[in-house]
């Protein structure tokens, strides 16, 4: 999910995501929403890459 400000032009926020919009509100199974839980004091770690490219000019 890329978040921009309202298009301002002064930046924008990647923001992981890996569940659907609203998931815990979908009635569909967790595991095809992609909505899980974690037990108290357990950790979820994840790693991911963003390539930029130079717009053409």
């Amino acid at each position: 999910m890329i978040w921009n400000n309202g298009a301002s032009g002064k930046f924008f926020c990647p923001e992981p995501q890996i569940n659907l919009v609203n998931a815990p509100n979908m009635d569909l199974p967790a595991d095809e929403i992609g909505l899980f839980s974690l037990a108290p004091g357990e950790i979820w770690e994840e790693t991911a890459r963003i390539y930029l490219k130079a717009a053409a000019k």
